[in-house]
């Protein structure tokens, strides 16, 4: 039986242009209003912005105070995992996301957590372009790190302030409160997203240009999926062997793995039966 040649799409994806503000609203669950957690409002937020990205919608098209809250989070959440230096280094320290940042501590009112933030961005926009170079190049582990080393200056300082500022409960409080909060049940907040992503004007053009920046690998999932008749879900992890990477996958309800040995690429049951679709690469 021949083994059928995947065809893989290909090409230069179009560029995509911000619509404007499309999210009309800061969308919170009723449920984590409810909750005595702090945290379970700010992760209904950045639960919705996830969601609402992966459906193509750019950040300029989201609230910006729900942007703001998700990328004050992830300051925090870097900082308290491997430091200040940690946020500027996956962050890529863009003016627009220090900015976004910047403008959210202080509207939430977390004045101790802002000045301190304040203080270690200042040590960062005060680096000369050759230093910046560096500390990109060089990464944040290691020693003689001497750029990683003046960022983190602040740390122990930020690890404190838990005892004197609950940032968590300001944020909390910030994001119930604001005059563009929605507060729904669970079911409701699909058709609220679904409505933002409805008003998406180049929705085609913006679904080419994902399929064509997915990687090789996705790419030939996808095609085997098509071949199998099964629905692609989500990737559950990328696992090392001796012939590469072994890309994990769910599809209709079970899991799967890719075969590739540079010539012919297959996919499999977790269990380890037969292969469920073959082909050849392009």
């Amino acid at each position: 039986m021949s083994i059928p040649r995947c065809e893989l799409e290909t090409g230069t994806p179009p560029i995509i242009e911000a619509a404007g503000q499309l999210a009309d609203c800061i969308l919170l669950s009723q449920r984590s209003v409810d909750d005595s957690d702090a945290y379970a409002v700010i992760q209904s937020n950045i639960s919705v912005i996830n969601v609402a990205q992966e459906g193509l919608l750019l950040p300029e098209e989201l609230h910006p105070d729900a942007l703001g809250s998700y990328y004050a989070d992830y300051w925090i959440a870097q900082c308290r995992n491997g430091g200040f230096a940690q946020f500027i280094y996956n962050g890529g320290g863009g003016l627009t996301l220090c900015r976004l940042v910047f403008e959210t501590l202080s509207a939430m009112g977390a004045r101790a957590h802002l000045d301190v933030y304040t203080r270690a961005l200042k040590v960062w926009t005060g680096m000369s372009p050759a230093d910046k170079q560096r500390f990109f190049e060089h990464g944040i582990f290691g020693p003689d790190r001497p750029e990683r080393d003046a960022l983190n200056a602040i740390n122990d300082e930020l690890f404190d302030l838990g005892d004197r500022e609950d940032l968590y409960a300001l944020h909390r409080e910030w994001l119930v409160s604001h005059p563009d909060a929605r507060i729904v049940p669970i079911p409701e907040m699909k058709d609220v997203v679904q409505s933002w992503l409805d008003r998406i004007p180049d929705l085609a053009n913006r679904q080419l240009a994902a399929r064509l920046r997915r990687p090789e690998y996705a790419k030939l999932v996808d095609c085997l999926c098509a071949q199998a008749g099964l629905d692609f879900e989500f990737f559950t992890a990328g696992k090392p062997s001796p012939g590469g990477i072994l890309w994990h996958f769910r599809a209709s309800g079970a899991t799967y793995y890719l075969e590739d040995d540079g010539d012919i690429a297959a996919i499999r049951p977790m269990d380890g039966g037969e292969p469920v679709a073959r082909c050849r690469r392009p």
